[in-house]
């Protein structure tokens, strides 16, 4: 493979945009019939080829990044859910009550 292929296609970032861009008009979770995709896809390309040379807001030197929602938001919580450390085995082996 020649160094100038690789030069050429080895950004893909603009692709993945694009592709981000046309998920929020034609969704994998729906079934769409060939010309609604088709129309989805093209208003979705409308759209990016609007909005691309947009330049980012930016407040006191520094680009402004939207906030996710509320302090309570999903979106918002831990890399885990669990915030606190479960109890040992051995406490619950004790705490633990039968049935019969």
């Amino acid at each position: 493979m020649s160094l100038y292929i690789i030069f050429l296609f080895k950004r893909t970032g603009l692709l993945g945009n694009f592709q981000s861009h046309i998920l929020a008009y034609a969704s994998k979770r729906f079934a769409y019939s060939y010309l609604m995709y088709k129309a989805r896809n093209l208003l979705a390309a409308i759209d990016y080829q609007k909005h691309k040379d947009r330049t980012q807001k930016v407040t006191d030197g520094k680009p402004v990044t939207p906030l996710v929602g509320g302090e309570d938001d999903p979106r918002r919580l831990a890399s885990t859910i669990r915030t606190t450390q479960p109890p040992p085995t051995a406490e619950l082996v004790k705490r633990h009550q039968r049935r019969f």
